[in-house]
């Protein structure tokens, strides 16, 4: 059953979640082959990996059922440079911020192109950068492109990580694999042996 939020629809109709004890520490994007894929073309799906404190890989979770866990997907192609953006061992996804292509004119509904998160250890260090294209900087803006359209990028709380992500795409009607992601939710989870929370 497909999840509505205003004039959107969610990729699935709940996130696709980490175990209990596993955090996000990388994220795929894939986007739509229809023609030459850039920097700019809209990420149509993501793939992420979750891991244990002790860095066991344990789960890939997927915005689409029908992706496959590893390796390629007819019609798609995968990050558009190099390797899925991944934390360093030992660090978690924080916090994940769009870059939407354009200089103006941009809203809720224009796409997602490119990701960035910023990766923590347990302890609150904050020494790395995941991004899903090379060419997207560490900080600050990007030329072309529109970082997240409210001010701030989302955060989880001190001691939390990323541990699902849902996408919601512009359209109630006729939405599939292949429309673009405009906006993301990502629940949360505080380490294991600390008191437990979830959020948006």
């Amino acid at each position: 059953m497909a999840v509505h939020w205003h004039s959107y629809t969610a990729s699935t109709s709940r996130p696709s979640t980490c175990p209990p004890g596993t955090f996000i520490m990388q994220i795929q994007d894939l986007k739509s082959r229809s023609g030459g894929i850039t920097a700019t073309t809209p990420i149509s799906e993501l793939r992420f990996w979750c891991t244990d404190l002790k860095g066991n890989n344990r789960f890939v979770g997927r915005t689409s059922p029908n992706m496959p866990t590893n390796g390629s997907w007819a019609g798609f192609s995968g990050t558009y440079q190099g390797d899925p953006g991944a934390c360093p061992a030992g660090y978690f996804v924080k916090s994940i911020q769009g870059f939407k292509a354009g200089s103006g004119g941009i809203s809720a509904h224009t796409p997602i192109s490119e990701l960035r998160f910023q990766c923590e250890t347990p302890d609150g260090q904050k020494a790395a950068i995941g991004k899903s294209n090379g060419g997207v900087p560490d900080e600050g803006s990007w030329a072309g492109f529109s970082g997240t359209i409210l001010g701030s990028v989302a955060e989880c709380p001190q001691g939390a990580f990323v541990t699902a992500i849902q996408g919601f795409k512009s359209g109630s009607g006729g939405v599939t694999e292949h429309t673009p992601i405009s906006e993301l939710r990502f629940p949360f989870q505080c380490q294991p042996g600390k008191h437990e929370s979830n959020g948006e």
